[in-house]
């Protein structure tokens, strides 16, 4: 009885630690057709790498999302794919950037300097969402960008809703915390698979 006993425990932790290994990156299927409320749609064509490489809409520009992320180079050159496999918990503090703030209009913004920008990324929990499109188990994801400098200091969180069974997001929001920007989401209305 318990080498039995002893038998199913082991089994227990296996099944347990198995499920907590987390999500394994890839990008959705060639074929796949993803629209997005007030963002248009994309078509997958291949995985290059941490890159999904899609074409967007009727016209057919082509889209390269680092991890279903993010089209910034800077997201592969800081190495964003250590936060995979995504597990709750897991975070990458991005070594800051160095911009100006040229680009930059608002009322914290007075005069051209130079301007950091700072990011960490932070796998914050499991959700299910429910979307247009249907439902998906989605990792949360969110980046808080800070920007400082003499002329021009902001805080914004950007979040994001990975759904493993595609790999790509889902949904994502902006939230302007201090600073300059309006508050934005959106998120997917249909998907066709191959």
């Amino acid at each position: 009885m318990k080498a039995i006993l002893a038998a199913l425990t082991l089994i227990a932790l296996a099944s347990a630690s198995h499920a907590d290994e987390g999500a394994e990156f890839h990008c959705p299927k060639a074929g796949t057709v993803l629209v997005f409320n007030g963002k248009g749609s994309l078509t997958f064509t291949e995985q290059d790498g941490f890159t999904c490489v899609a074409k967007s809409g009727t016209a057919g520009k082509v889209i390269r999302r680092y991890l279903g992320i993010g089209t910034a180079s800077w997201l592969a050159e800081n190495h964003l794919e250590r936060l995979f496999p995504l597990k709750v918990g897991n975070e990458i503090e991005v070594a800051p950037r160095v911009g100006d703030s040229s680009h930059l209009v608002g009322p914290t913004v007075t005069s051209t300097s130079v301007v950091y920008y700072r990011h960490v990324f932070r796998v914050l929990r499991q959700e299910r969402l429910e979307t247009k499109a249907g439902g998906f188990e989605t990792y949360v994801i969110e980046d808080h960008l800070d920007a400082y400098g003499s002329k021009a200091n902001g805080a914004w969180v950007y979040t994001y809703w990975w759904a493993p069974e595609l790999g790509h997001v889902v949904k994502e929001t902006h939230e302007t915390r201090m600073g300059y920007g309006d508050n934005d989401a959106y998120e997917i209305t249909s998907i066709t698979r191959p």
